[in-house]
């Protein structure tokens, strides 16, 4: 898990460029160049440039929606596709935790983002232990023990005992998380645009 988190860093520390632009066409100059390093860095993940292309595209197509910086959504969903989670439920997770972490009152949403992902990838790559990330999460102000619970038709307080006891299955946990981090909080991304 350490290595995809460094992984991340790694990735962010590459994309770095001058991000002070302040005109819309300076600041498409730069994605532009933002772009075309993700598309290098991807394409050695995905072995296959056209796949590595796409998958770019459609983060920057998204991203443009949101509060994030779309270095930041390439290092997230590079961090989650190095733990071998599958592209699809990679991008589901990724809509989900950018919804949450728009919807929380935190003034830093790229930083809360990094770290709504690291817990969930953590979670997903361990795939045996919740009780800290999702406590991590709950501190966060996100309500994932309730959440897990209406998804899976048991109370919170029954989620929590399991996740304690290391008796909830943390791949699914972290399924349902995505799915339902968007359903819950969906717009939320496009709200917190306005509110910049």
């Amino acid at each position: 898990m350490k290595i995809a988190f460094r992984a991340a860093q790694y990735l962010l520390v590459l994309l770095s460029v001058v991000t002070a632009a302040q005109s819309a066409k300076e600041r498409s100059l730069l994605d532009d160049e933002v772009t075309k390093k993700g598309q290098a860095l991807f394409t050695d993940l995905f072995l296959d440039k056209k796949k590595a292309s796409d998958h770019v595209e459609e983060l920057r197509s998204f991203t443009w929606q949101t509060p994030y910086d779309f270095k930041v959504v390439m290092a997230v969903s590079y961090q989650m596709l190095s733990i071998r989670i599958p592209p699809d439920e990679a991008k589901e997770i990724l809509l989900g935790a950018m919804e949450a972490s728009a919807a929380l009152d935190l003034s830093e949403k790229d930083k809360v983002l990094m770290r709504v992902v690291a817990h969930l990838c953590e979670m997903y790559a361990e795939n045996d232990t919740t009780w800290p990330h999702l406590t991590k999460l709950q501190e966060l102000g996100l309500p994932v023990f309730e959440i897990i619970g209406a998804a899976t038709d048991l109370k919170p307080q029954k989620v929590t005992e399991m996740s304690r006891r290391n008796q909830l299955r943390a791949r699914p946990a972290v399924k349902i998380l995505g799915r339902q981090f968007y359903v819950k909080y969906r717009g939320s991304a496009a709200k917190a645009i306005g509110d910049q």
